[in-house]
């Protein structure tokens, strides 16, 4: 019998046939074809109150708000802003960040493309240790602290790249936390998981072949493809962690997960700037919203499932599929060797 294919393996062939069927758009800069104005920004009523958008372009790119995208405004007197998602998972009690000062369009983006990053540590750190203390499968807590070392090396790349354009990163706040229940970690996981992060892997992948800065396509390569096994890795939390909540909670959850995707329909309608497109391979509003499709019919007709689910001290030996999530090869606690396409740095953001 042929081996179960993995989570993140099956994601990677999904992106894969993704991206090459929208690579024939990565000609098409701009809205309509436009290579001078982004679109406007899309129904500016949709506005969530945790942002990380700096104060003074949020009356400008007030879509923007709603996570982990970059927003920047370039004209003021006709409302248009620009927008382009990030990877990452955020933490709870994450701070607002604050306004990155550089005038090149690249060493901003990837400031705040860093400081997602970095920000994620924090949140695969709290994942993993309360996973832990839920009894979840080992294989799944070992997977979340493996995320948290990849993370460090994305927010070293995009750090680099952030730096190479004359910005810098921003510091990372994350305020401390009570432990959460096992709802609340469903909750986030499936909107910062299953929803943000998927895409968001699915975006790197793009980055990774349409960009035609080649240190940027480099890197986006290589963070792609760890953002894909962070994006199995929510899909197997999911498929352990929501079997076990009440009737009433999973409602919850289901309809977190429909309002995650609906609110990202509305924030890939804005164009980035032609250079964010063509330098980064950012992509454009068409095919942001093709990916998205794509992605959303993947989701809705193969949910992916990480077998039954376990509960107890003794599940992360029976954890079935789960325990798959780390693989054999390297990058285990106490090595951090960087990798092909992440620049080697002297520095580490700060563990919680």
């Amino acid at each position: 019998m042929a081996p179960k294919m993995r989570q993140h393996s099956r994601l990677r062939v999904v992106f894969r046939r993704l991206v090459l069927g929208s690579l024939p758009m990565a000609g098409l800069v701009g809205c309509g074809g436009s290579t001078t104005k982004p679109a406007p920004c899309p129904d500016p009523e949709i506005v969530f109150a945790d942002a990380g958008v700096p104060p003074d372009l949020a009356s400008g790119c007030s879509v923007c708000k709603a996570g982990p995208v970059f927003c920047s405004e370039v004209d003021a007197g006709l409302n248009r802003c620009q927008c382009a998602p990030f990877t990452g998972r955020r933490p709870a009690g994450l701070a607002q960040a604050g306004e990155v000062r550089c005038d090149d369009e690249l060493g901003a983006f990837f400031a705040h493309a860093a400081h997602l990053e970095a920000a994620s540590v924090h949140a695969f750190h709290t994942l993993r240790e309360e996973l832990a203390a839920l009894g979840a499968p080992v294989g799944l807590v070992r997977a979340a602290g493996r995320a948290a070392r990849d993370e460090i090396l994305h927010a070293r790349a995009t750090a680099a790249l952030a730096r190479a354009h004359g910005a810098e990163p921003l510091e990372v706040a994350v305020a401390s936390q009570r432990p959460r229940s096992l709802e609340e970690i469903a909750l986030e996981n499936v909107v910062e998981g299953c929803v943000r992060e998927t895409f968001g892997a699915l975006v790197a992948t793009w980055q990774g072949e349409a960009a035609q800065d080649a240190g940027i396509r480099s890197a986006m390569g290589a963070i792609a493809r760890d953002e894909t096994r962070h994006a199995g890795l929510a899909w197997q939390i999911a498929g352990w962690a929501e079997p076990l909540l009440a009737g009433a909670a999973r409602l919850r959850v289901e309809a977190a997960r429909a309002g995650a995707w609906h609110q990202l329909g509305h924030e890939t309608r804005a164009d980035p700037s032609s250079t964010l497109q063509r330098e980064a391979g950012v992509p454009s509003a068409a095919v942001a919203q093709r990916l998205l499709s794509g992605l959303l019919g993947f989701q809705t007709s193969f949910r992916i499932q990480s077998g039954p689910a376990q509960r107890g001290p003794e599940s992360g030996r029976q954890g079935g599929e789960a325990q798959s999530a780390l693989p054999a090869e390297g990058n285990r606690e106490g090595s951090l060797k960087p990798r092909a396409g992440f620049p080697a740095a002297a520095a580490l953001p700060a563990s919680p």
